[in-house]
């Protein structure tokens, strides 16, 4: 489910394989703004695990392609 206690895991790893990856904090902390902003979209019963590539799409569309 999307609550805080999820939240927390799933940026962490992230985080650890952006570090493993050798990306910088500036990306680090990047990428940690855009994947809070879209789990904050969803409510705490979604189970994000379970969305679709699509669902994904339509996230950036909306969000950030649209947005120009």
């Amino acid at each position: 489910m999307n609550n805080e206690k999820n939240k927390k895991v799933w940026l962490k790893k992230c985080e650890e394989t952006l570090r493993m990856g050798g990306r910088s904090e500036v990306t680090i902390k990047n990428y940690r703004y855009a994947i809070i902003r879209f789990l904050n979209r969803y409510d705490e019963k979604t189970n994000i695990s379970k969305l679709t590539t699509d669902d994904i799409i339509k996230y950036f569309k909306k969000d950030f392609i649209d947005k120009g």
